[in-house]
């Protein structure tokens, strides 16, 4: 099994659901009997630590399995706001029932004919194919994993993009010096008198 694989914090947000038989279960559970100290890779990506970067995971995938898969978006910060403020209200499950609609924009690998399809949003319509297709609790579960994936950046995570971002822009600000001519004032000779 080896190491889990480290997340990109800038990879694609996508759930495949924990009930779906694409997953080689028996595979996961025999190698999770093994682990004693550390999480198995599958349940880091199931608790949204690695921020459904599928990457991470896919080995556990059966050969030729054709998965559902949900494409999420993070949260803005005043999103965030409205969903916290939506879970105070009413408890956890309310804001996984309201926010699985506003943070899905694709789905792949289900039986669907969507009205406007998720590049214009979601019609009401749609919201019901999709949750009458796949089914309350997976509705909650797009709902959690659109909140885990929206969280703030873990101090490791900061360091590794910090390192990448910061990388890229001292290249460019090379780059960019590079290619402009001298800003330095010209100098007027002196002169013997």
């Amino acid at each position: 099994m080896g190491l889990p694989k480290q997340h990109a914090i800038d990879a694609p947000i996508e759930l495949i659901s924990w009930q779906d038989d694409a997953w080689d279960h028996e595979r996961i559970n025999r190698e999770d009997r093994l682990l004693v100290d550390d999480p198995h890779p599958y349940a880091l990506y199931q608790y949204g630590a690695s921020r459904f970067d599928l990457s991470t995971v896919r080995e556990w995938l059966l050969p030729d399995a054709e998965p559902a898969i949900f494409t999420l978006r993070r949260l803005t910060l005043e999103e965030s706001a409205t969903v916290a403020a939506q879970e105070r209200r009413g408890g956890i499950e309310t804001a996984w029932a309201s926010v699985w609609r506003l943070g899905l924009t694709a789905v792949s690998g289900l039986p669907l004919k969507l009205t406007q399809g998720l590049k214009h949003g979601l019609t009401e319509e749609d919201k019901d194919k999709i949750e009458a297709c796949i089914g309350h609790p997976t509705c909650l579960e797009i709902g959690k994993a659109v909140i885990a994936a929206s969280a703030p950046l873990l101090e490791s995570e900061k360091k590794r993009f910090g390192s990448l971002h910061g990388g890229i822009c001292q290249t460019l600000a090379t780059l960019t010096a590079e290619s402009q001519p001298p800003t330095a004032e010209p100098t007027v000779p002196e002169t013997e008198s």
